[in-house]
């Protein structure tokens, strides 16, 4: 009885530092896959900073020839409101509020680039 009882009090501490070793491991990976994204959302921010500079300096070009004003308006507005939607998302602190950000940020991305395709191929 007195070696089943030491038995089991040898496989509990087993298994509680086998418990405590992993969880350790476990939460060392969550901080070190939160470390990545914050870095991830940081290059994808400059990407689409980038992507707008470049959509503007599209719209100083189309705008030149001055066709289709009713386009270039859209086209200037779309333009503004990527350029303060990537403002927010880059001020924002909430994951599920710069997620959305990101979600508009594509979509008017999108739109612009569209309209920007169409204004060149006119």
């Amino acid at each position: 009885m007195r070696v089943l009882v030491t038995f089991l009090i040898l496989l509990l501490i087993g298994l509680l530092g086998y418990g405590f070793f992993t969880y350790r491991g476990l939460f060392s990976l969550i901080k070190k896959n939160e470390r990545e994204m914050v870095e991830r959302e940081k290059e994808i921010l400059s990407l689409y900073e980038k992507k707008l500079a470049d959509l503007e300096v599209e719209y100083q070009k189309i705008s030149k020839r001055g066709e289709n004003k009713e386009k270039l308006i859209e086209l200037d507005s779309k333009i503004k409101e990527m350029r303060e939607v990537i403002k927010r998302w880059g001020e924002e602190k909430e994951g599920e509020k710069r997620e959305s950000l990101y979600r508009m940020c594509v979509e008017i991305y999108r739109t612009t680039s569209g309209i920007c395709r169409y204004l060149r191929e006119e």
